[in-house]
């Protein structure tokens, strides 16, 4: 895989990346492969993609910017229909499946992975949370996550608590913190 990305130095798809607190889609901006000590390395130099600046902060139905983006919070972590009735096109602006851009909807992503990590939680929630991570910056919903935190796990759902904050816009107003607090359904079987 990486032997490929380095054949193609110019190549420009967009690949979902998360680590600790902060993700983005990124493009591959070089691969240096070497080795040391006998044993192969390679060294992978990202940017982050100009659709990570793609912020829109509009009103809707009396809704600020930063009301749609607690919306969007409550959606992608706790799985919440948007009150706004017409919501996930307002609130979403694109999909989140693998990174993927272009569909209109916005999809919470806890109760996605439970189907396939309920039998190892402790690697669900690790997943879960980049996946959130991922998701929560991406649709431009927080700049800085402070703490997100998943668990415990119990039949009604997964606990969640999220404190970020949305990018400053205006200079003699602080940036907007986004705080969310609750259960997220998942799916029984």
């Amino acid at each position: 895989m990486l032997r490929a990305l380095s054949n193609q130095p110019y190549r420009r798809n967009l690949i979902a990346y998360a680590h600790g607190n902060d993700a983005a889609l990124v493009e591959v901006q070089s691969v240096i492969m070497a080795s040391a000590a006998g044993k192969p390395t390679s060294a992978v130099k990202l940017r982050p993609s100009r659709q990570n600046d793609n912020a829109m902060d509009i009103n809707v139905n009396g809704m600020t910017g930063d009301q749609l983006a607690a919306e969007r919070a409550r959606r992608i972590l706790l799985n919440e229909r948007s009150a706004i009735g017409e919501g996930d096109l307002l609130l979403g602006l694109f999909h989140l499946d693998r990174g993927g851009v272009g569909k209109k909807t916005l999809n919470a992503v806890l109760p996605k992975l439970w189907s396939t990590y309920k039998a190892k939680p402790a690697q669900y929630l690790r997943l879960a949370r980049l996946q959130a991570i991922f998701s929560l910056k991406v649709t431009n919903t927080v700049e800085h996550i402070f703490e997100l935190t998943l668990g415990p796990i119990s039949k009604d759902g997964v606990q969640v608590r999220l404190e970020g904050s949305r990018k400053k816009i205006y200079s003699n107003r602080p940036a907007a913190v986004i705080k969310v607090e609750g259960k997220c359904p998942l799916p029984k079987s």
